[in-house]
């Protein structure tokens, strides 16, 4: 819950700012013009943190491919286990700040990069073709 204060605040904030946009504007272009490479820095640990959130969730904190078992993290990515809706268009960081968003939905599983492409393009992953051919 937020306090009155900060609720206060808030609304003065607004307020000015409706009235001052082109200055508000301008302020705000300064800001990150001058600490650009500080925000980058928070924004791209932001993004690394709930990746790895959004991975440990779907991997049980395990870190794995659930096809290959590989475990290079840099490598692992976030699959649709029933192929990906139309219309969806999510991808990279969005898909991960949605999906915790939306508290972990089910429907999704971890992936090596090449375990997924391969089911994106096979429909399933050479690996466990290899298994159902032999």
């Amino acid at each position: 819950m937020v306090s009155p204060d900060k609720e206060k605040r808030n609304l003065q904030h607004k307020s000015w700012y409706q009235r001052n946009l082109e200055k508000g504007r301008i302020i705000g272009r300064e800001f990150y013009r001058k600490h650009r490479l500080h925000i980058r820095k928070i924004r791209t640990l932001r993004r690394h943190r709930i990746r790895l959130e959004v991975l440990g969730h779907y991997s049980s904190g395990q870190f794995v491919c659930a096809c290959c078992g590989s475990s290079q993290v840099p490598f692992l990515t976030i699959d649709h286990i029933n192929g990906r809706k139309k219309g969806d268009g999510l991808s990279g960081y969005q898909l991960y700040a949605v999906l915790r968003q939306k508290g972990f939905p089910s429907g999704y599983q971890v992936l090596c990069y090449n375990c997924n492409q391969a089911k994106e393009v096979y429909g399933v992953c050479p690996h466990q073709w290899i298994e159902r051919k032999y």
